[in-house]
């Protein structure tokens, strides 16, 4: 920034600004009027919503010119400039290379509410004029969390009644010596969208005080590039405070929370590479946090959870691809890790008999600027207008997702000189998420069949928990805004708008997986027998030694299998199973049905 003088002023509920002099003037009075018009404007115009959203208008518009910045809210305990003491909320510039006409930081000296407008055009401004308000905000008080007991049990179970051997055991790979264990720091990362506040406390209980740092990133724009409401902008935002104040994820000794904020103007991004740009501010947050080669990163949606057993196991068990030798320079070809997640669908009762396949895992040692990266190259990156790869379309500049020669779809797909010198890229937020990466398939329990269950679905590694909407008109406009849009999302009935819809609605309406004319993308669900909590699967028999065509035959077995700490509660459990078929029912009624 040039050199400049600085205007200060207080904030207040109402706005009101008293003028302490009248020596200026008009010209230089009305740039102080602009820059206090752009702060507030920044300060107090957020809204509900979340990244990758539709809806509403900018959280940090531009009615009167202002540029809209990156900002920070976050408690890093190592960086003080910027601090509220009363408030515990940093406010700082990610990015210093993002171009700005002005910036806001604490003062360090002075009343810690008054708050420096810093300009780089070259205007001077009397030293004694002062803005000031009536009132001074009143401060938000955050109340910490306290872990139900209900909840409390089973985190105890799961961290304790069981020996580091045998946790090892489910996932089939070794104990690590003694002097190994615990050594890994884990740091998550998610974007912030509309989701149910039941999302955020399911996974914050799942993962209580399991993560050393949690990077969150909120945009103010759709995957249309279009103005969204934020539900998490700061200054003074409650939601935001909640989220790092309370202590929801974990105690201040143990998690950091961080709230990033991608407001960068780049229309020339949309769908989702606009998401995968935003994904990188997380990496940016995990190198910031002093992220590690033996660290662990775990990129993810917010409704996708690792199981708290896994997350253990992170920490005891010789997991082949989490190995960090100092010595040896790993390839890092294809070093991820992809958990096998149990797809709650909607609701604790509609179970998918497919798994998904994310998160995603990787150590530091193959991240980018953690991990050593003399000789790699940099991979070639391309955005394009419809998002499929048509090389007609192509705009060929560093942003969005690798080119698909560069290991995108296929960990073996790259220019063969690459192959040949083992000289494959490092990994940034950008590749962690959509790069393939994968040779040894999804991370589940080794023995799935002993557990009573015929296919990895029902035990997983993770959990998604998805479409968790407490409105389904909500639910209609994600489906019609986001990345994989469908227009008609808004009026057509649910099975037609997509496969995992379809799920939702047959599942709440007992309609099984043999209706006719389901839709070709329809997803088959476990029926379950609630009397005796049971299900009829395939089972494929041994293949005979003439190499005859495998034929399948039906079984009963007991439906178990790991569940999500959350739903120990069983009185939610079947309040939300009940919450979600009236909904279908009252969407029916306005949008009709796909089936009679």
């Amino acid at each position: 920034m040039g050199g400049y003088n600085s205007g200060h002023y207080n904030t207040s509920n109402d706005g009101n600004l008293k003028t302490a002099t009248s020596t200026v003037t008009y010209l230089r009075f009305m740039f102080i009027t602009l820059s206090v018009a752009c702060l507030m404007q920044i300060s107090y115009q957020y809204g509900g919503g979340g990244s990758g959203s539709a809806g509403g208008s900018s959280a940090a518009g531009s009615i009167f010119g202002c540029t809209t910045i990156l900002y920070n809210v976050g408690n890093d305990k190592n960086d003080n400039e910027g601090v509220d003491s009363n408030t515990n909320q940093h406010l700082r510039k990610i990015d210093p290379d993002v171009p700005i006409n002005s910036y806001i930081k604490k003062k360090k000296k002075k009343d810690p509410s008054i708050i420096e407008i810093a300009s780089n055009e070259d205007i001077e401004i009397e030293e004694d004029i002062e803005i000031e308000s009536s009132d001074v905000q009143e401060e938000i008080k955050i109340p910490k969390f306290i872990i139900d007991s209900i909840y409390k049990i089973e985190q105890d179970r799961i961290d304790y009644n069981i020996t580091d051997e045998y946790r090892c055991q489910q996932y089939g790979v070794n104990v690590l010596p003694q002097n190994e264990r615990h050594k890994k720091r884990i740091f998550f990362g998610s974007m912030l969208a509309n989701e149910n506040s039941d999302i955020i406390k399911a996974h914050a209980i799942e993962v209580y005080n399991m993560y050393h740092v949690i990077s969150f990133v909120e945009s103010n724009t759709t995957h249309f590039n279009t103005p969204r409401p934020m539900n998490y902008y700061p200054f003074e935002s409650k939601n935001a405070k909640q989220l790092i104040d309370s202590e929801l994820f974990g105690i201040s000794q143990k998690t950091n929370v961080f709230i990033d904020y991608w407001l960068e103007d780049q229309p020339e991004l949309l769908y989702m590479q606009r998401e995968v740009e935003q994904r990188n501010t997380i990496w940016k947050r995990w190198i910031t946090q002093g992220m590690q080669p033996n660290d662990i990163g775990i990129m993810a949606d917010l409704d996708e959870i690792v199981s708290r057993d896994f997350l253990n196991s992170l920490q005891v068990c010789d997991y082949p691809k989490l190995q960090h030798d100092p010595s040896t320079r790993p390839d890092c070809q294809a070093p991820k890790m992809i958990l096998s997640s149990i797809q709650f669908e909607g609701s604790p009762q509609c179970i998918k008999q497919y798994e998904w396949f994310h998160p995603d895992i990787i150590l530091g040692n193959c991240i980018l600027d953690v991990g050593d990266n003399s000789g790699r190259v940099i991979p070639e990156r391309n955005i394009n207008k419809n998002s499929h790869g048509n090389s007609h379309l192509n705009v060929h500049i560093n942003k969005g997702n690798r080119q698909i020669e560069w290991g995108t779809r296929d960990y073996n797909n790259y220019p063969q000189d690459i192959i040949d010198s083992k000289r494959f890229p490092l990994w940034d937020g950008r590749d962690i998420r959509e790069v393939n990466g994968n040779e040894i398939g999804l991370t589940n329990y080794v023995h799935p069949y002993n557990d009573g269950h015929g296919t990895s679905a029902a035990y997983g590694t993770a959990y998604h928990l998805h479409n968790w909407f407490n409105d389904l008109d909500v639910l209609r406009h994600k489906y019609a805004t986001y990345g994989h849009a469908y227009k008609e999302a808004i009026t057509d009935p649910l099975s037609k708008i997509q496969g995992d819809l379809d799920t939702l609605v047959r599942c709440h309406r007992n309609l099984g997986n043999d209706v006719i004319n389901m839709p070709h993308d329809a997803v088959p669900y476990y029926i379950i027998n609630q009397n005796n909590n049971s299900i009829e699967i395939d089972v494929e028999e041994e293949e005979r030694e003439d190499n005859e065509k495998v034929t399948k035959k039906k079984v009963v077995v007991p439906f178990n299998g790991n569940r999500p700490v959350f739903f120990q509660n069983l009185t939610y459990v079947k309040e939300r199973n009940e919450l979600v078929t009236k909904l279908i029912q009252s969407d029916e009624k306005k949008y009709k049905s796909y089936y009679p």
